[in-house]
């Protein structure tokens, strides 16, 4: 074991002293369960309950709605080597999830020097998330492979991630054997590609690795274990993750003395240069052969590292944003942008891709440094793109402190409480109130905004109107409609005047004509006493460039004018 491969090992053992994180002003650092022995990796199910590997312990934890399972641990993989970095290191959800109810763990194996790729099948609540009942069979695993050499207890990888194309992918290092990277056949240094979903559900295992082996893995030989190669010419791969719309794999490779960096992974049979390069170094190492047919590919970042007591890159993913505005989404300008951190620095850096490269993103307001955009993570160890849309990012511990490891979340957050507007409802015509303007100022028209309603709005009539025929509306507009225009519209007690509706998951729509309002939904008003109020419940808006949210209070029988208020609300503006 070298010097470095000795401050790997005390790495895993005890962290640098606890920082608080420093983040832009928008977002916010939510530490969403504690008390977590030395935990390595996470992945979450399809209803986002989250599963955590220990590395140690062997134990998979699972956290729901910000607590531990009352089952804990809901499973244990048994037969572990723990020297230095080497445990329970990765893990992955099946993607046909709960009909394949999988789990797949990667694991150093004591007794055998090698490491597995281990599959566990779930029982229990598959679908419920706010269910604590499951339980993972780490007895009676189905092995996929599990004689990948492992002869020193460093450079193990220890990745699992599933594709968008239904693949698993796993990292494996080079257990100190450089040459080993270059040569197909060994699955050392290599990112492999792996294709589970025709494996049984049960039976003898492990299967060949012919069954194994992906359809459009680039190397045809020279036996099975060759087809199952995807990338090489890695050194120490711990961490890499997928993007989920183009299936691109952004890697971060551990360095041996001068770089650290990360490379993208976007076709088959890639040679990411080790040992023949180290970041954007060339080396002639002794012994080694590259491999034919396979050129070098230049990092898409490369860090010196030289004159630090210790570096460890950490993949923490590239920023695509879930399918629905959650309140933890990232504004739209992050999208394809990379994040990655250090073990040992504990910052977040955010990269993105202009003009044909990639560099530092422009910092933004409030980030700790132009280089920073994020200081003070605790020895992180995993990264991962939440089902909310927030970022999460497992810390392996505080310090060195015992059981002090924790899962936590990155989310924007800008709020705005509504004010407490009150005015008078003009008589038989009706008053519009601008709730909340929204520019679209960053990228004017062809920037997306989500405001996100948390608490709802109230809007009343006190004292009600002499008549029955008050209206409330609430909706996203382009302009202002006329008094005349809302006149034009039909009347009745309590309706929404346009094809919006604050409620659920589905999105208001940006009205653009009042012709083409359709009433959807609406509120409930009493028919007494005072005052009438009607309650627009959390929904969101989202559209291109600018709008207001408004209110249209209308009376529109009423001889006198009746005065009006708007309370309550939380807004959010999301991206």
């Amino acid at each position: 074991m070298n010097a470095r491969s000795f401050l790997l090992f005390i790495s895993l053992i005890a962290s640098s002293a606890v920082a608080q994180v420093r983040l832009p002003g928008a977002f916010v650092d939510e530490t969403i369960a504690g008390g977590l022995d030395q935990p390595t990796s996470f992945a979450f199910l399809p209803d986002g309950r989250a599963l955590v590997t220990e590395q140690r312990t062997g134990r998979i934890r699972m956290i729901v709605n910000g607590a531990l399972a009352v089952t804990d641990p809901v499973g244990t993989v048994g037969g572990l080597a723990t020297v230095g970095p080497q445990g329970l290191l990765g893990i992955a959800v099946d993607p046909a999830w709960p009909a394949r109810p999988f789990v797949y763990v990667h694991f150093d194996h004591a007794g055998t020097s090698t490491i597995f790729v281990s599959r566990l099948t779930a029982s229990g609540d598959l679908s419920d998330g706010s269910s604590g009942n499951l339980s993972l069979d780490g007895a009676t695993p189905f092995d996929l492979l599990t004689d990948l050499p492992d002869q020193q207890p460093v450079h193990n990888g220890g990745t699992l991630r599933f594709g968008p194309d239904g693949m698993l992918y796993a990292s494996l290092g080079d257990d100190q054997d450089p040459c080993a990277a270059q040569d197909p056949s060994s699955l050392l240094g290599k990112i492999l590609r792996l294709r589970v979903s025709d494996l049984p559900a049960s039976g003898s295992s492990p299967p060949p690795k012919s069954a194994l082996v992906a359809p459009g893995n680039p190397f045809a030989g020279p036996d099975d274990a060759a087809r199952l190669v995807w990338a090489l010419g890695l050194r120490n791969p711990f961490r890499f993750h997928v993007d989920p719309r183009t299936g691109d794999l952004f890697v971060a490779d551990v360095g041996a003395n001068d770089f650290e960096e990360i490379d993208r992974v976007d076709a088959a049979g890639m040679n990411l240069g080790w040992p023949f390069r180290e970041g954007t170094e060339t080396q002639a190492p002794s012994g080694c052969v590259e491999t034919a047919g396979a050129p070098l590919v230049t990092p898409i970042l490369a860090w010196d590292r030289r004159g630090l007591a210790a570096a460890s890159v950490i993949s923490a993913g590239i920023y695509r944003p879930a399918d629905y505005p959650f309140d933890g989404s990232f504004p739209s300008e992050y999208d394809g942008d990379v994040f990655y951190s250090d073990y040992f620095a504990g910052f977040l850096r955010r990269l993105h891709f202009d003009g044909g490269s990639w560099s530092i993103a422009q910092p933004v307001a409030g980030q700790p440094n132009a280089t920073h955009w994020a200081t003070g993570l605790a020895a992180p160890v995993d990264f991962g793109i939440g089902p909310d849309g927030a970022l999460w990012w497992l810390s392996q511990s505080a310090a060195g402190a015992a059981s002090s490891g924790s899962l936590h979340r990155i989310r924007y957050d800008v709020a705005i409480a509504v004010p407490a507007l009150r005015g008078t409802v003009n008589a038989g015509a009706g008053t519009i109130v601008d709730v909340l303007r929204v520019n679209g100022s960053a990228g004017g028209a062809n920037r997306t905004e989500t405001v996100r309603i948390t608490e709802g709005i109230t809007v009343s009539l006190d004292p009600p109107p002499s008549r029955v025929r008050a209206r409330f509306a609430l909706f996203a507009w382009r302009g202002r409609p006329t008094p005349a225009s809302m006149r034009a519209l039909p009347q009745g007690v309590g309706s929404l005047a346009f094809g919006i509706c604050l409620h659920g998951e589905t999105p208001l729509r940006v009205a653009n004509n009042l012709a083409n309002a359709t009433e959807l939904c609406a509120p409930t008003l009493p028919s007494s006493p005072a005052p009438w109020t009607a309650t627009f419940p959390p929904g969101h808006v989202r559209a291109r460039g600018a709008f207001t949210l408004q209110a249209i209070i209308q009376d529109g029988a009423s001889a006198a004018a009746v005065p009006f208020s708007v309370t309550n609300g939380i807004l959010v503006r999301i991206r």
